[in-house]
């Protein structure tokens, strides 16, 4: 067979794939019916030729739009955007892999499920992708319209909607042990209970780690009240006027770390020379504060990309299971020290 790569028709990728062009079909749709062995076979061919489907085509043929949305929230830190707009790159690698367009629509915290749905044409999404928690009225909403849904970094383990999750407690126990295996033993932790679900891991793992090792932390020393860097400063700096002096400290997040370093510094102490501050996400802007961030990495890519093989798969007719990434990652930098 001789064909330019991205020329190639069904009919030639049957060919030299030794297969039936309706299961070269089934593989472009994702859909059930073919083997593993033969979809893998396909999808080798599609890769060495560069095959790119015609999307019209396709849309009258599987009658899909070939459209995903992707439901953001708006957050109290424009910081949080470094975090989303990682998993957004993942999710854009993902569909564009598969032939997907993403179109991007905002779920304000304040608006009904009535009026998301109405901006919404049910022709023209074949599936949602939500970041963040959603509430139960939404997702029973998405079930009666029969739209297939994912959720990346929700909280709600209690949810039956396919998820896309870190274990925060995992990630927790991480950056706490980190602490104390460079001797740290008075140790703060800083958190959002605001996100029950979230605080809730993070705590557990604090509590796993510092357990394990022996150590008491007063109830004090645990900061739950903060939602953004602004937050995670004025608490941080309220503890250090109060004559408390951890020597390390423990934040749910890159973002609250931010403020936690603010607050430090202005009270006339270094990081990590007086009080060492480990984070957890390792957002791009974590390498480049002052002192780099020591911090456990969530694979948001990753997160992003896993999301949408889901996704497709409940497109497909597929059932599918909620995954949780590896979230132990330590990567050391510039803002812990042994003591």
């Amino acid at each position: 067979m001789s064909t330019s790569k991205g020329r190639i028709t069904i009919r030639e990728i049957a060919a030299a794939a030794g297969v039936s062009t309706s299961a070269v079909s089934y593989v472009l749709n994702n859909r059930k019916g073919v083997s593993d062995e033969t979809r893998s076979r396909v999808q080798d061919v599609i890769q060495h030729y560069g095959y790119q489907p015609n999307i019209n085509s396709l849309r009258l043929v599987s009658r899909r739009s070939f459209n995903i949305r992707i439901a953001i929230q708006n957050r109290s830190s424009p910081f949080h955007d470094f975090f989303f707009h990682e998993i957004a790159r993942g999710v854009l690698e993902g569909s564009a892999q598969a032939g997907y367009n993403i179109v991007f629509c905002n779920l304000n915290n304040t608006a009904s499920s009535e009026d998301f749905f109405h901006g919404i044409d049910r022709a023209d999404t074949d599936g949602i992708i939500f970041f963040l928690d959603v509430d139960a009225v939404l997702i029973n909403r998405v079930r009666q319209e029969q739209i297939p849904a994912v959720v990346i970094d929700g909280h709600d383990t209690r949810s039956d909607i396919v998820q896309v999750l870190a274990d925060y407690r995992v990630a927790a126990a991480k950056a706490t042990e980190t602490l104390i295996a460079h001797g740290h033993r008075h140790i703060c932790l800083t958190g959002n209970n605001l996100v029950k679900g979230y605080f809730n891991q993070v705590f557990a793992g604090f509590r796993d780690a510092i357990g394990r090792a022996g150590i008491s932390v007063p109830v004090e020393w645990v900061l739950s009240d903060n939602d953004n860097e602004d937050d995670a400063r004025s608490s941080m700096l309220k503890l250090l006027q109060s004559g408390v002096r951890p020597t390390g400290v423990v934040c749910a997040s890159d973002i609250l770390a931010v403020g936690v370093i603010q607050a430090v510094k202005s009270y006339g102490l270094s990081v990590p020379g007086d009080i060492s501050v480990v984070g957890i996400d390792d957002i791009v802007l974590s390498r480049y504060i002052e002192p780099a961030l020591t911090t456990v990495r969530i694979d948001k890519v990753r997160m992003g990309r896993i999301a949408v093989n889901l996704l497709l798969h409940l497109i497909g007719g597929s059932s599918a299971e909620s995954v949780v990434v590896p979230s132990d990652d330590l990567i050391l930098r510039d803002s812990v020290r042994s003591i």
